[in-house]
């Protein structure tokens, strides 16, 4: 049995198990139906996507409005590890237990919003930056986009004020290319998302950390713009060919025209992320983070 346990600041309202329904898929188990529903939470029944393996996801939540019990939630732990200690025929196997963070991410927040203030854009960005410092080292993740950055719902703030560290998670390195692990994924094969692939990703070409700054920029592009570089109109998406030809070829459009209060050192950093070559980029994660720190 697959059990998950939405995480529960508590000072906050709990998400519902309306977070996961029929089509949505948690660590490779794709949940296909629901089995029971209570009042603090729901079974559901999964199979595994690449092993067709089944399983049934439990997923414990107050209702919504309510805040998490900590009586409840300690039986919640009780109960996994009565489950993990007892492996007998006649009871169901246990596979995994874990926090699910209550938010939603970049591309739905976008949808809402349309865009993002400077500020906000810019904090989403070096905490996107931040582990890519470390990620860089071993490996390209290759498919940054809104869709992979998730943003808690309810942030947490410190004692200034400021947004906590870590309230931005970077998502999904289904095709991220291991450095130490040769061949895993296809050395001249071109993997990822159209709107964000760097034109050495489009061109199928050897990719280093750079290719996912490149990324970086389009999705702060986004951020600011609500639309990426080359989708003017989101609703009429260009096709692959005509991203790959403007991205390889056409520089993207000046937001200060669109954006008359967008600081100089801004489109500064979007110019330097969205360079064609990845000599113009920034040398590192690091160094853009270092300059994104000071915007």
């Amino acid at each position: 049995m697959l059990k998950l346990q939405p995480e529960t600041p508590a000072t906050t309202p709990t998400p519902s198990p309306a977070l996961l329904g029929p089509g949505s898929v948690v660590h490779n188990w794709k949940i296909e139906r629901l089995l029971a529903k209570g009042g603090m939470g729901s079974v559901f029944f999964a199979k595994h996507k690449l092993v067709g393996r089944s399983a049934a996801i439990k997923v414990i939540a107050p209702p919504a409005g309510t805040v998490a019990d900590p009586k409840a939630m300690a039986r919640f732990h009780t109960e996994v590890e009565l489950h993990v200690s007892l492996r007998l025929p006649n009871l169901p196997e246990f596979f995994d237990a874990e926090l699910m963070p209550d938010g939603t991410d970049l591309a739905d927040t976008l949808k809402f919003l349309g865009r993002l203030p400077v500020g906000d854009a810019l904090f989403v960005v070096t905490e996107i930056l931040r582990p890519l410092q470390v990620v860089h080292a071993r490996s390209v993740h290759r498919d940054i986009k809104p869709s992979n950055i998730f943003i808690r719902r309810r942030p947490r703030f410190d004692s200034e004020g400021k947004l906590e560290k870590g309230r931005v998670t970077l998502l999904d390195f289904g095709i991220a290319k291991m450095n130490l692990k040769p061949g895993v994924t296809r050395e001249h094969s071109i993997l990822g998302t159209k709107c964000y692939m760097s034109p050495e990703q489009l061109r199928g070409e050897p990719l280093d950390g750079r290719s996912d700054l490149f990324a970086v920029g389009v999705v702060l592009y986004e951020m600011l713009a609500g639309h990426p570089p080359y989708v003017s109109d989101l609703s009429k998406v260009p096709s692959f060919p005509e991203i790959m030809i403007k991205t390889l070829s056409e520089p993207p459009a000046d937001l200060r025209k669109t954006l008359p209060d967008l600081p100089e050192d801004v489109w500064e950093l979007v110019s330097v992320l969205l360079a064609k070559e990845p000599g113009d980029r920034y040398a590192s994660a690091e160094a853009a983070l270092s300059v994104a720190r000071t915007l």
